[in-house]
């Protein structure tokens, strides 16, 4: 789901500037969302891209401190500046660094779509973030049982994508409206 995101944060800096990439190899899903930033970034010799990995636990505190340390070398004003998270945890720390310094110049994206992600783009503290319907992931899932059961040995797993949805401050009112669960309501 990390796609949608990477590809907005592209181009939102018009294909060039720097981008703190907040990452955690030790997970599975980050690590292949990492692969897939630098996948894509290959194609953009103008993107310059530091990465700190966080900890677990520790992420908003990691993502906060990598960012105070990446503003200190990034000066407002220096260009297309952006902070990435492998999911949305570190980006909101980052976010504390950059309303602490006043920086309204960093974009800020995250993977996921957790609540609190939803609630600072609705601020306008979060650029976007990518959702996944985990209900629908979960009814599609069940429903593939009778067909297992129906084909017993024979059955292949598959991948059943369930789409992301891109959220964005053009689209997060509609959003909300659209699954209040997101937010925990």
């Amino acid at each position: 789901i990390a796609l949608p995101v990477i590809e907005r944060m592209i181009a939102d800096l018009g294909g060039q500037g720097s981008i703190l990439a907040l990452t955690y190899r030790t997970g599975e899903v980050c690590r292949n969302r990492e692969a897939l930033l630098d996948e894509v970034i290959a194609n953009y010799p103008e993107i310059k891209v530091t990465k700190n990995e966080v900890r677990i636990p520790g992420y908003f505190e990691d993502g906060a401190q990598y960012a105070n340390a990446w503003l200190a070398s990034h000066p407002a004003g220096e260009g297309n500046l952006a902070i990435w998270g492998c999911w949305d945890d570190p980006a909101i720390g980052a976010i504390g660094s950059l309303r602490a310094q006043g920086r309204d110049d960093v974009k800020v994206y995250g993977v996921n779509g957790n609540a609190q992600a939803i609630e600072n783009i609705k601020n306008g503290h979060m650029t976007a973030t990518a959702w996944e319907d985990s209900r629908t992931e979960g009814y599609d899932m069940v429903k593939l049982l009778a067909e297992i059961k129906e084909t017993g040995d024979a059955w292949e797993p598959k991948a059943v994508e369930v789409p992301a949805v891109l959220i964005t401050s053009e689209n997060v009112e509609e959003f909300i409206a659209a699954h209040p669960e997101a937010l925990g309501n």
